[in-house]
């Protein structure tokens, strides 16, 4: 039987684009789900909150080297409030000389901003810290904050630069599991809020948040990208796994499964789909590639006897 090598051909070509189109429409969409929320979403529960990994890729700011000179969490904190001030014309980003500029031209930050200073102080000073954020609701504008532990005496501490605070119970400093543990056992009220020293934020925790308390109703922690090739850039699916992440805490009994949800979401998109996609191409590129061959192949009718 004659084979058609054209329509072969043009089989394969059309194939080809088709499964293009398909893998570029799927890493557009993924891409833009990416850009738009930046991190996934973890579940996580109480016990695990000390194990996130603690890898950060360090900014250097010579900027801010030359302005900290203090050593201990407590002491940097301080001078950084003494730098920041508040101000209509406030700022957010992860650059502490971009930061550090805002300042010098009569900006203020938020708590955001002046975590992300202290985080990165932190860095230079050779101490291991991480971002939290704590929350009444999770996706709330208001009802959140922004803060920072740093890894102390073996355990983790909040340090919160933004009003210059600790705190303490049984004459510990705490950290957010241990904040979290106290609302679910009815001790918060035994915990104390320890000033480190004066600044110029023109707030304290209680009046800027009355209700500071019920903040600790939830939990995130960012973590940062893995370090390898992939972690700058917006590539599905191998940013789903090796880019940044938040981690959200559930607490114990809780029937919400929304941000599950929405994880479960996001890797279908950005992970399973395109995967599927790839393996999928290339099964179907290899066996049009054999088909093709096997009957593209010179045949031998008249085989020479021996």
């Amino acid at each position: 039987m004659k084979i058609n090598n054209t329509s072969y051909q043009k089989n394969f070509h059309s194939f080809t684009i088709s499964l293009l189109i398909s893998l570029t429409l799927s890493f557009l969409i993924g891409r833009h789900i990416l850009i738009k929320n930046n991190c996934f979403f973890r579940p996580i529960a109480i016990h695990d909150l000390n194990n996130i990994n603690r890898t950060y890729t360090p900014i250097f700011s010579q900027n801010l080297k030359e302005r900290i000179s203090a050593t201990s969490p407590a002491e940097i904190s301080t001078q950084i409030g003494t730098l920041v001030t508040a101000s209509n014309n406030t700022l957010c980003s992860e650059n502490p000389d971009t930061l550090l500029s805002h300042i010098d031209n009569g900006g203020g930050l938020i708590c955001s901003g002046i975590a992300q200073l202290f985080f990165h102080t932190l860095q230079q000073k050779g101490f291991t810290a991480r971002i939290i954020f704590i929350h009444q609701s999770l996706g709330s504008l208001y009802n959140n904050h922004t803060l920072v532990e740093v890894w102390e005496h073996d355990k983790w501490v909040i340090y919160d630069p933004m009003f210059n605070i600790s705190f303490e119970k049984d004459g510990n400093k705490l950290g957010a599991q241990e904040m979290i543990t106290s609302q679910l056992d009815g001790t918060f009220d035994d915990i104390k809020v320890i000033k480190h020293g004066k600044t110029n934020y023109p707030a304290d925790l209680k009046t800027y948040y009355p209700y500071w308390k019920t903040l600790y109703s939830g939990l995130s922690i960012y973590q940062p990208p893995t370090k390898n090739l992939f972690s700058k850039i917006y590539m599905t699916p191998l940013r789903y796994w090796f880019g940044p992440k938040i981690y959200f805490f559930i607490p114990p009994n809780d029937s919400s499964t929304i941000l599950a949800s929405i994880d479960a979401f996001y890797c279908l998109i950005v992970a399973i789909i395109p995967w599927t996609i790839i393996f999928l191409a290339i099964l179907l590129i290899l066996a049009w590639t054999v088909t093709y061959i096997s009957h593209t192949a010179p045949k031998n009718n008249n085989p020479s006897l021996i």
